[in-house]
């Protein structure tokens, strides 16, 4: 093979590998999408009742600094659910770096004080991330069948996983914030290829 086809056929790799997985995000982000469409609600009227419930990891803000809109959609939408009598305890899950930050404290505090009791509060310190969080539903809190508090996004890719991992899952929507930057959608089209990743690993007994 001549230097002149052989760096042909590089470039030819060099354009179509980038393409490829860029076709492959876009329909990976779709099927997900699409296969859990069915399961979400946005009404609590119309929400299923399960035992139990669990609102996704969300950091409350510093007064005067900055505002997690996210973290206060999904605190409302909890304090809905539980209003309506469709979960009998919620697992608040998150990151804890003790004596520093913790969601799962955060998230207590902010139900607390929209009246629910503290005693149907379970905190789960160790959900680093999505998969995390609905992996230790099942592994942790022995539960296999649930309600999931968040964002769209963030609430499809958690059903699906729910699904990987044999728990029978449903969504219930929190509000989108007004505003969202722009990185925010492009990091959950990434989130969901990881998605991918663990639900194969695990089938696989790698984790």
């Amino acid at each position: 093979m001549s230097l002149k086809k052989l760096l042909f056929r590089i470039l030819i790799v060099l354009i179509s590998t980038p393409v490829f997985l860029a076709i492959f995000t876009f329909l990976n982000y779709q099927m997900i999408s699409f296969f859990t469409k069915d399961r979400i609600y946005k009404s609590v009227e119309s929400l299923p009742k399960r035992k139990i419930a669990i609102v996704l990891g969300a950091g409350n803000y510093e007064p005067d600094l900055w505002i997690n809109y996210h973290f206060n959609e999904r605190m409302s939408a909890s304090f809905q659910l539980l209003a309506g009598k469709k979960a009998e305890k919620i697992i608040v899950s998150g990151l804890e770096l003790p004596g520093v930050y913790s969601e799962p404290d955060e998230m207590r505090q902010v139900l607390v004080k929209y009246g629910v009791a503290d005693s149907i509060i379970l905190s789960d310190t160790q959900g680093l991330r999505t998969w995390a969080s609905i992996r230790r539903v099942k592994e942790y809190f022995e539960s296999d069948s649930i309600i999931i508090i968040s964002q769209q996004g963030q609430l499809e890719r958690a059903i699906f996983s729910a699904s990987c991992l044999g728990i029978h899952a449903i969504g219930f929507v929190a509000k989108e914030p007004a505003r969202q930057h722009r990185l925010w959608m492009l990091r959950e089209y990434l989130a969901r290829v990881k998605c991918i990743v663990d639900c194969i690993a695990y089938h696989l007994k790698i984790t």
